[in-house]
């Protein structure tokens, strides 16, 4: 594929609010298959990395979730903040889902016969057995508790020192095996996530989430709590976006000069 059928593959998927480019680099790289340009609103692919047209979407669609954010919210690209966020991964899955929704892009483990059996055995032998695993293992912990509590002994210094297991990992596995009917299929992680919401309908919506495939950064940016910003943070940010910004038209500028004066040579 060229840059031009790579841009109208994207645009198939989503439109975005502000135009953007994509430029083939034409080499290979060790440290990265592609990046994006805020200031240019180019994707740059190192074609050269890939060995079929599915492989070099995948990092098509990474950067373009990059150009989407950008466009949304100008902080996500204030320099050295973090563009690998949650609410990054979460856009980047969706678009996967929306990609594979319009039959414009499908990942080879949804067809090849030994990816799909390396899937299912994942899921039903480890994911799904680990969960169960922990369940049991939380559930035994709540009851030495108890034993605990009667013997007048700290639980705290029996999981620190007797058991010398992590305080959160404990407390979590208990947390989740009082939790009401965990499902082990979900897999150990995606339980964790769930005992965090509080809301009985959204609980309910996140646990259909996870049965449909989603991921966890997607579950967990659409259901969760976000933390407020802080007022100072943000004037901070935009500060530092103006700078940005300023140096950026500062160079475009010099390089229109030294253009401008090229043509009248």
């Amino acid at each position: 594929m060229n840059q031009d059928q790579i841009k109208e593959f994207l645009l198939r998927i989503r439109k975005p609010e502000e135009e953007f480019s994509v430029v083939m680099t034409g080499k290979a790289s060790k440290k990265v298959n592609g990046f994006y340009r805020y200031e240019e609103r180019t994707i740059y692919i190192h074609n050269k990395n890939f060995k079929n047209d599915t492989d070099m979407l995948y990092t098509a669609i990474h950067e373009y979730a990059h150009h989407l954010q950008s466009c949304e919210n100008s902080l996500n690209t204030v320099p050295g903040s973090r563009c690998h966020s949650r609410s990054f991964w979460a856009l980047f899955h969706t678009l996967l889902d929306e990609a594979e929704a319009k039959g414009v892009y499908r990942p080879l483990y949804r067809t090849d016969p030994e990816l799909t059996a390396a899937a299912k055995l994942l899921k039903e032998k480890y994911l799904t057995t680990n969960a169960a695993f922990m369940l049991e293992f939380g559930r035994e912990l709540n009851r030495v508790r108890q034993l605990c509590l009667e013997k007048g002994v700290r639980f705290e210094d029996f999981v620190d020192r007797c058991l010398g297991l992590p305080r959160t990992e404990a407390n979590a596995m208990i947390t989740v095996s009082s939790s009401s009917n965990p499902d082990p299929s979900l897999g150990w992680e995606n339980l964790k996530t769930l005992t965090r919401i509080r809301d009985e309908e959204m609980l309910s919506e996140a646990q259909e989430a996870f049965r449909e495939g989603k991921s966890s950064d997607f579950v967990k940016e659409l259901f969760l709590p976000k933390a407020g910003k802080k007022v100072g943070d943000e004037k901070e940010a935009l500060l530092a976006e103006k700078n940005r910004l300023e140096r950026t038209i500062a160079n475009l500028e010099k390089r229109l000069e030294e253009v401008v004066a090229r043509l009248e040579r």
